[in-house]
């Protein structure tokens, strides 16, 4: 997720907490990363614990009927890696970090000041923390992009045409939303998929059926 100065915070941490915790972020096109600009980071992360906390929280407990456990031990601890790997490399948890390893739960969690070798940097999480990175200029943020693979997803939460212009100019990735969370999914009519190590190939609607088909191409010499 990438956010610039024009982003209006307050509803697009609404979306982003919704994304990042749907079944406990354990949904591919759930966003690792949000970066946004460096003079805005901490009212980000402050609007993403306000909508963390309303939706998932009741009398400062986390409400586990409205919030997904981790499918299975080898997750857990996987995804629970990853957050201790990151601590021990100096990044500071925003808010959350609690696990419970008794029902495998994970906290929402946001984390910042995470170093680039972290793991979490590195590997889908497929689990509900977030990493807050920042900017400085667009061609900083494309750079990042670029140099972690190509995404399945990306989303860009702007109201500059010209700021998300030149993300998509300038980056790689499956399909993109602009200003929300998949909902290029939901459409029937765009080709869903990922590109290179994303992915291969598209689905929904005519898209899908000539993925799957082959079409013959036959030349007769007169």
């Amino acid at each position: 997720m990438i956010l610039d100065d024009s982003t209006d915070l307050a509803a697009a941490a609404a979306t982003i907490a919704a994304a990042r915790c749907y079944n406990s972020g354990q949904v591919c096109l759930c966003p690792d990363v949000a970066w946004v600009p460096a003079a805005r980071r901490d009212a980000l992360v402050a609007s993403l614990q306000e909508a963390v906390g309303a939706a998932l929280y009741r009398d400062g407990k986390l409400d586990k009927g409205s919030f997904g456990r981790m499918v299975d031990r080898r997750n857990f601890d996987r995804v629970k890696g990853y957050l201790d790997d990151a601590i021990a490399r100096g990044a500071t948890v925003a808010f959350g970090g609690a696990t419970e390893s008794d029902d495998l739960t994970i906290h929402p969690t946001v984390l910042i000041d995470v170093p680039p070798d972290a793991r979490i940097m590195h590997e889908e999480v497929f689990g509900p923390i977030l990493t807050v990175m920042t900017f400085r200029n667009p061609a900083e943020v494309c750079r990042a992009v670029q140099g972690g693979g190509k995404p399945l997803a990306m989303y860009v939460y702007s109201n500059d045409p010209g700021f998300v212009d030149t993300i998509l100019r300038n980056t790689s990735s499956g399909g993109v939303t602009v200003n929300g969370w998949a909902m290029h999914w939901f459409e029937p009519q765009l080709p869903f998929g990922g590109v290179n190590e994303s992915g291969i190939g598209r689905y929904h609607g005519i898209h899908g059926f000539r993925e799957v088909s082959h079409e013959r191409s036959v030349f007769v010499q007169s």
